[in-house]
Protein backbone atom coordinates (compact mmCIF):
# COMPACT_ATOMS: atom_id res chain seq x y z
CA UNK A 1 0.00 0.00 0.00
CA UNK A 2 2.54 2.05 0.88
CA UNK A 3 4.69 2.06 -2.61
CA UNK A 4 1.54 2.26 -4.56
CA UNK A 5 0.79 5.24 -2.63
CA UNK A 6 4.42 6.65 -3.55
CA UNK A 7 4.52 5.61 -6.63
CA UNK A 8 0.94 7.54 -6.81
CA UNK A 9 2.76 10.84 -5.42
CA UNK A 10 4.86 10.99 -7.83
CA UNK A 11 3.40 10.25 -10.90
CA UNK A 12 1.11 13.16 -9.35
CA UNK A 13 4.88 15.46 -9.44
CA UNK A 14 5.71 14.23 -13.03
CA UNK A 15 2.47 15.27 -14.54
CA UNK A 16 2.36 18.63 -12.27
CA UNK A 17 6.06 19.67 -13.95
CA UNK A 18 4.85 18.36 -17.33
CA UNK A 19 1.88 20.72 -17.26
CA UNK A 20 4.02 23.44 -16.02
CA UNK A 21 6.38 23.36 -18.77
CA UNK A 22 3.61 23.22 -21.70
CA UNK A 23 3.43 26.52 -21.19
CA UNK A 24 4.74 28.78 -23.70
CA UNK A 25 6.05 32.04 -24.16
CA UNK A 26 2.82 33.01 -25.70
CA UNK A 27 0.84 32.10 -23.20
CA UNK A 28 3.27 33.44 -19.99
CA UNK A 29 3.35 36.82 -21.91
CA UNK A 30 -0.35 37.04 -22.10
CA UNK A 31 -1.03 36.06 -18.54
CA UNK A 32 2.00 38.52 -17.57
CA UNK A 33 -0.04 41.58 -19.57
CA UNK A 34 -2.84 40.42 -18.24
CA UNK A 35 -1.64 41.25 -14.79
CA UNK A 36 -0.27 44.85 -15.96
CA UNK A 37 -3.34 45.70 -17.25
CA UNK A 38 -5.30 44.74 -14.47
CA UNK A 39 -3.11 46.80 -12.52
CA UNK A 40 -2.80 50.15 -15.16
CA UNK A 41 -6.47 50.61 -15.00
CA UNK A 42 -6.50 53.87 -13.16
CA UNK A 43 -3.82 55.38 -15.70
CA UNK A 44 -5.01 57.80 -18.59
CA UNK A 45 -3.15 58.16 -22.03
CA UNK A 46 -2.56 61.82 -22.76
CA UNK A 47 -2.06 61.91 -26.16
CA UNK A 48 -4.91 60.48 -28.84
CA UNK A 49 -4.62 60.78 -32.49
CA UNK A 50 -7.37 59.50 -34.65
CA UNK A 51 -7.88 59.94 -38.58
CA UNK A 52 -10.96 59.01 -40.92
CA UNK A 53 -10.65 58.11 -43.87
CA UNK A 54 -13.83 58.22 -46.38
CA UNK A 55 -14.72 56.04 -49.69
CA UNK A 56 -13.37 58.77 -52.22
CA UNK A 57 -9.98 58.85 -50.40
CA UNK A 58 -10.39 62.02 -48.17
CA UNK A 59 -8.95 61.82 -44.72
CA UNK A 60 -9.39 64.29 -41.71
CA UNK A 61 -7.30 63.80 -38.94
CA UNK A 62 -6.44 64.85 -35.10
CA UNK A 63 -4.97 64.74 -31.84
CA UNK A 64 -5.76 65.40 -28.62
CA UNK A 65 -3.94 66.29 -25.52
CA UNK A 66 -5.04 65.61 -22.16
CA UNK A 67 -4.18 67.05 -19.05
CA UNK A 68 -4.75 66.10 -15.09
CA UNK A 69 -5.68 68.96 -13.30
CA UNK A 70 -6.18 69.23 -9.49
CA UNK A 71 -5.38 65.53 -9.48
CA UNK A 72 -9.37 64.55 -10.67
CA UNK A 73 -10.04 67.10 -13.49
CA UNK A 74 -8.97 65.89 -16.84
CA UNK A 75 -9.24 68.78 -19.41
CA UNK A 76 -8.82 68.00 -23.68
CA UNK A 77 -7.09 69.64 -25.95
CA UNK A 78 -7.33 69.42 -29.63
CA UNK A 79 -5.76 70.26 -32.68
CA UNK A 80 -6.64 69.42 -36.20
CA UNK A 81 -9.78 68.87 -37.39
CA UNK A 82 -12.46 68.84 -34.16
CA UNK A 83 -15.10 67.17 -36.20
CA UNK A 84 -12.83 63.84 -35.69
CA UNK A 85 -13.01 63.95 -31.65
CA UNK A 86 -16.86 65.03 -32.06
CA UNK A 87 -17.24 61.68 -34.46
CA UNK A 88 -15.22 59.60 -31.56
CA UNK A 89 -16.88 61.02 -28.65
CA UNK A 90 -20.79 59.09 -30.15
CA UNK A 91 -19.27 56.00 -29.54
CA UNK A 92 -16.86 56.72 -26.83
CA UNK A 93 -15.67 59.16 -23.86
CA UNK A 94 -11.50 57.75 -25.33
CA UNK A 95 -11.63 54.82 -23.12
CA UNK A 96 -9.47 52.26 -24.96
CA UNK A 97 -10.35 48.72 -25.04
CA UNK A 98 -8.18 45.88 -24.77
CA UNK A 99 -8.40 42.19 -24.57
CA UNK A 100 -7.83 42.31 -21.00
CA UNK A 101 -10.72 43.88 -19.75
CA UNK A 102 -12.86 42.37 -17.14
CA UNK A 103 -16.17 43.24 -18.76
CA UNK A 104 -15.59 41.18 -21.89
CA UNK A 105 -18.20 38.98 -22.51
CA UNK A 106 -16.40 36.54 -24.89
CA UNK A 107 -13.39 36.64 -26.25
CA UNK A 108 -11.26 34.42 -29.04
CA UNK A 109 -7.70 35.10 -29.37
CA UNK A 110 -5.14 33.81 -31.80
CA UNK A 111 -0.94 33.92 -31.78
CA UNK A 112 -0.25 35.55 -35.40
CA UNK A 113 3.74 35.52 -34.26
CA UNK A 114 6.21 37.87 -33.83
CA UNK A 115 6.55 41.54 -34.76
CA UNK A 116 9.29 44.44 -34.11
CA UNK A 117 7.26 48.00 -32.99
CA UNK A 118 9.13 50.82 -32.41
CA UNK A 119 12.44 48.77 -32.01
CA UNK A 120 10.61 46.08 -29.90
CA UNK A 121 10.44 43.02 -30.09
CA UNK A 122 6.78 41.68 -30.04
CA UNK A 123 4.36 38.95 -29.67
CA UNK A 124 0.76 39.63 -31.82
CA UNK A 125 -2.29 38.31 -31.00
CA UNK A 126 -5.57 38.59 -32.63
CA UNK A 127 -8.33 39.20 -30.46
CA UNK A 128 -12.10 39.16 -30.68
CA UNK A 129 -14.15 39.59 -28.40
CA UNK A 130 -18.06 40.37 -27.12
CA UNK A 131 -18.61 43.56 -25.10
CA UNK A 132 -21.78 45.75 -23.90
CA UNK A 133 -21.45 49.15 -25.71
CA UNK A 134 -21.79 50.35 -22.41
CA UNK A 135 -18.08 49.37 -21.68
CA UNK A 136 -16.97 52.56 -24.35
CA UNK A 137 -18.65 55.16 -21.90
CA UNK A 138 -16.93 55.76 -18.13
CA UNK A 139 -19.77 55.13 -15.46
CA UNK A 140 -22.49 53.43 -17.51
CA UNK A 141 -23.90 50.64 -16.01
CA UNK A 142 -23.10 47.34 -18.00
CA UNK A 143 -25.46 46.66 -20.93
CA UNK A 144 -26.79 48.10 -24.23
CA UNK A 145 -26.22 46.51 -27.31
CA UNK A 146 -24.18 43.04 -27.14
CA UNK A 147 -21.37 43.72 -29.55
CA UNK A 148 -19.38 41.42 -31.41
CA UNK A 149 -21.56 38.08 -30.66
CA UNK A 150 -23.71 35.91 -32.92
CA UNK A 151 -25.30 32.63 -31.51
CA UNK A 152 -23.05 32.95 -28.46
CA UNK A 153 -19.78 33.16 -30.31
CA UNK A 154 -17.26 35.91 -31.51
CA UNK A 155 -18.42 37.44 -35.21
CA UNK A 156 -15.23 39.35 -35.79
CA UNK A 157 -17.12 42.42 -35.62
CA UNK A 158 -14.94 43.39 -32.36
CA UNK A 159 -11.73 42.82 -33.21
CA UNK A 160 -8.33 43.61 -31.55
CA UNK A 161 -4.67 42.95 -32.75
CA UNK A 162 -2.74 43.46 -29.24
CA UNK A 163 1.09 43.61 -29.11
CA UNK A 164 2.90 42.62 -26.20
CA UNK A 165 6.77 43.22 -25.54
CA UNK A 166 8.51 40.28 -25.76
CA UNK A 167 10.86 41.57 -22.78
CA UNK A 168 8.48 42.91 -20.14
CA UNK A 169 5.24 41.38 -21.40
CA UNK A 170 3.87 45.13 -21.59
CA UNK A 171 1.07 46.10 -23.94
CA UNK A 172 3.27 47.90 -26.54
CA UNK A 173 0.23 48.85 -29.56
Amino acid sequence: MKKVFILLLLVLQVAAVAFASGSTEETKAWFNADKAADQSVKYVATQRSATISFSNGEEITATAQYKVNNSDLLTRVITGDKDVFTLLDTYSDGYILTPFEDDIILLDKEYLGKEVVNGINCLVFDCDVAVYESIFFKGKDQGGELLGEDEGETDSSVNIKVYISEIDNTIVK
